[in-house]
């Protein structure tokens, strides 16, 4: 026991929660790394586990961020950089010339709208359960540019492990960038910025981003959007000088052109504040000053404070153009010579409105936050609370706080911060991956395709959480006949319930949920801190990589957890063609309930039938059957070895991979790995033919491996063959060969994957030839013809940095192209580390 201290009543009935809420004051407890703490109440129970420490700031912080580069528009969420690893998604978008305003009455572009003027769009950010990209979206490098600002000492390279880690640039100045990406690839010559991207639906079912085959639209150009854009661009511009000069050119250049199209075609005074106020910081150009002060009175007497929002922006104002925001005047305030008039209002302004949200913080509700009581819960304004603090950090940016008033907006933040992770009602941490007790399935397409797998959502995504009214579509009317007492019986916190078909509950948007978040826990990070995750479960014992051909096979794979095997939860194997649970051989184990449970053919992991491993029985499905004798889980230490005695249905034949993964207690996930492949009689019959690898499985860092595949006919009527080895059937970050037989010439595949700018050695001599992943030499490999078998032999050596486990596809390729096979599974490695 640490302390005890005094439970206070804070409301005798609080009409939010419809019950009693009581206070405990915990500023007395010191910061502790690594200790977890909990509220014990005697004769009534504990709390979930807390903590008061930077590594658990830092937690936030990184898992929110990170929320951000998972939802990308073109991530690439590379393997070892995310578990809920997917390919980049390549939307087709073409150019359309229809405002945004137009489109708010109909929602979307007509469906036979021209696919004319294609253009590569590789920024930005999914909304959420849909893809589209919307004008308000250019606050979202604003605040993450405005929490640089804030507290730039916190931020540092490498911080995210996110692509552009290492490159010198601060993380979250990296994040930001790359929603300022999406702007330069909208702006076009002339200077004028597209106002975003739509289609003609929203997506449809369950599918990954880079799976969606909807085309997109550009919107027309707009004055406004292209006002905020300069403002954007200017702010990146000064923020990146430091780091790259000449990324920080262009974007001043693209600033100034935007600026002038946007002035040139009547962009609204509250948007001008903003791209003047930076421009003239960046340039120190008097007439930029001129035009933030001729912007300022174009507002009316009170200049910006004539019409001001006090909390963040809603979707009205980016349409219609008269509020400004706090940002908008900070770049004037703290440029060259600022008006003293200008800057004694903006004092006065911010310090009023920001003295009445630390009011409304401390006394407007039982469980403290910052949302006036007028405002409804609705769409995130009863979880996202910070969108009511805005001008709290607004006046932190100006500077000269006294220490008692510094501390109030702190208290203030933390208490935003509190809320959205617990402190509420509900008792519910409103964004995936934190806390003892998230939300589990937000509408967001990448993570209930995740959740489907086994999974679980992708961490750091926030939902909009309670409502006020009853949702009222056909398709959610079943979640709101399911609540007891009924949806309007209930208080207004508690209308809530953790599912995917009701929008207002558990979807969110970028801009005004996952933005103002990220930037929340951004300025409370405090200092500079690396991240230092507990190791999650991970597959180890590298014979695990083993190939096998049989309609009966027993298959083992062992799993570890570095905190011991006890802290395992649930290990996962699935045999199918790719990763994928539809039409596979799904099983779950679960460790402390000593089950195995095998999926349903739907893939669907919330159906399941399983069976206590006691030697008697059978799991199955229509892909396989797994006898409960010849089947055992053994652990020791920090290792579970889990052995399946599995029998394959003739309808599942073919080549598989068999992945693995592990989730622990504490819902570390080791993500899928490759643990084996499995040949399933019947095999493949078709010409030409990959036929297998040797050695089938292996775990050293260098070694011949033979490859062979057969023509119908002869061998010489092969003209190229491949081979590709990783995680999963991907060129890029792979160690990807092809040969081409009629010049014995070999091509390794560079690291992005782009097979038409590979390099290429004669298979003779002493050459070489690699990649990031591996390197190939001509001396010791050969090749052999035997009738219509061919046999190419390579002495492989592979880079420490592709350590893992990995499937090995081979496919293969007549002469003149007439015939190209589907790719095998047909091998696998398990590449040591160093």
């Amino acid at each position: 026991m640490i302390a005890t201290l005094p439970v206070t009543v804070r409301s005798v009935l609080d009409a939010e929660a419809n019950s009693e809420v009581r206070q405990i004051d915990l500023s007395s407890i010191p910061a502790a790394e690594g200790r977890a703490l909990r509220v014990r109440l005697p004769g009534i129970g504990v709390s979930w586990p807390t903590a008061i420490s930077q590594a658990s700031a830092f937690q936030a912080f990184y898992t929110v961020t990170r929320g951000l580069f998972l939802n990308r528009w073109g991530g690439n969420l590379l393997p070892q950089l995310t578990p809920w690893s997917r390919p980049p998604d390549d939307h087709q978008v073409y150019t359309g010339e229809m405002a945004d305003s137009d489109l708010s009455q109909t929602e979307f572009y007509p469906k036979n709208t021209p696919l004319t003027g294609a253009r590569q769009v590789t920024a930005g950010y999914h909304d959420a359960g849909d893809f589209e990209q919307r004008p308000m979206s250019t606050v979202v490098p604003q605040l993450l540019m405005r929490a640089v600002e804030l507290s730039p000492q916190s931020f540092v390279d490498k911080q995210l492990n996110i692509p552009e880690s290492g490159n010198g640039i601060p993380d979250l100045l990296d994040e930001a960038l790359w929603g300022v990406s999406f702007w330069e690839q909208m702006q076009e010559s002339d200077g004028g910025v597209r106002a975003g991207l739509q289609s003609y639906q929203f997506p449809l079912g369950f599918y990954l981003a880079s799976d969606d085959q909807l085309p997109y639209w550009t919107f027309s150009r707009d004055a406004n959007t292209t006002a905020r854009v300069a403002g954007v661009f200017a702010q990146a511009s000064r923020l990146v000088s430091a780091y790259d000069a000449a990324r920080a050119a262009d974007l001043r250049q693209r600033a100034v052109m935007a600026w002038n199209y946007a002035t040139a075609n009547g962009a609204s005074p509250p948007y001008r504040l903003y791209a003047a106020g930076e421009l003239y910081r960046l340039t120190q150009d008097p007439s930029f000053k001129v035009a933030f002060e001729t912007a300022w009175n174009a507002m009316g007497k009170y200049g910006a404070f004539s019409n001001f929002a006090t909390a963040q922006l809603l979707e009205n104002d980016y349409q219609n153009g008269t509020r400004a925001m706090p940002d908008y005047l900070q770049s004037y305030l703290q440029g060259l010579a600022p008006s003293s008039a200008i800057t004694a209002a903006a004092n006065a302004g911010f310090s009023q409105f920001a003295g009445v949200a630390v009011s409304m913080t401390a006394n407007e509700h039982a469980y403290r936050n910052a949302r006036p009581e007028s405002y409804p819960v609705d769409w995130g304004q009863g979880t996202s609370v910070v969108r009511f603090l805005d001008t709290v950090m607004a006046r932190m940016q100006l500077g000269g706080l006294t220490a008692s008033v510094q501390q109030q907006y702190t208290d203030a933040l933390s208490l935003a911060a509190d809320y959205v992770l617990g402190g509420n009602p509900n008792g519910l941490v409103y964004i995936t991956g934190l806390g003892s007790r998230n939300v589990q399935e937000p509408l967001h397409q990448d993570s209930l395709v995740f959740i489907k797998e086994g999974y679980g959502p992708m961490p750091g995504i926030p939902v909009f959480g309670p409502a006020e009214s009853a949702p009222a579509e056909p398709y959610e009317l079943p979640a709101v006949a399911a609540f007891y007492p009924g949806f309007s019986q209930r208080p207004e916190a508690l209308r809530y319930a953790d599912v995917h078909t009701v929008p207002i509950f558990n979807e969110f948007s970028v801009w005004e949920m996952q933005a103002p978040e990220t930037e929340l826990f951004a300025v409370l990070l405090g200092q500079p801190t690396m991240p230092t995750p507990a190791p999650p479960p991970a597959l180890v014992n590298l014979a695990a990589a083993a190939a096998g051909i049989g309609s009966s096979q027993t298959i083992t794979v062992t799993f570890n957890a570095p905190g011991g095997y006890q802290t395992l939860d649930v290990v996962n194997v699935l045999i199918n063609t790719a990763l994928d649970a539809r039409q596979a051989c799904y099983l779950a184990y679960s460790r402390p309930s000593n089950t195995l449970y095998i999926v349903a053919d739907s893939g669907d992991a919330t159906q399941i039938s399983g069976k206590v491993m006691n030697g008697t029985g059978t799991v199955g499905n229509s892909q396989c059957t797994v006898a409960l004798a010849g089947s055992s889980a053994a652990a020791s230490g920090n290792t579970l070895t889990l052995v399946l005695n599995v029998s394959f249905a003739a309808s599942f034949g073919g080549n598989k991979v068999v992945y693995a993964a592990a989730r622990d207690l504490a819902q570390g996930n080791s993500g899928w790995q490759v643990a084996g492949v499995q040949g399933v009689p019947p095999l493949p019959a078709m010409f030409p033919n990959p036929m297998g690898m040797s050695p089938a499985a292996g775990s050293s860092p260098a070694a011949a491996i033979s490859f062979t595949y057969q023509d119908q006919s002869s061998a010489t009527n092969l003209q190229t063959v491949w081979a590709l080895i990783n995680t999963g059937l991907d060129g890029r970050g792979a160690c990807y060969v092809a040969y081409y037989r009629p010049g014995n010439q070999l091509y390794l595949i560079p690291d992005d994957g782009d097979g038409t700018q590979a390099a290429n050695i004669v298979l003779a001599g002493n050459n070489t030839i690699g990649n990031s992943q591996c390197t190939i030499s001509a001396e010791g490999a050969s090749v052999q013809t035997n009738g219509n078998t061919l046999v190419v032999t390579l002495p492989v050596t592979f880079k420490t940095g592709f350590a893992g486990f990995k499937g090995v596809w081979l496919a293969a390729q007549t002469m003149g192209a007439a015939q190209t096979s589907a790719w095998q599974a047909l091998g696998a490695w398990a590449v040591p580390g160093q």
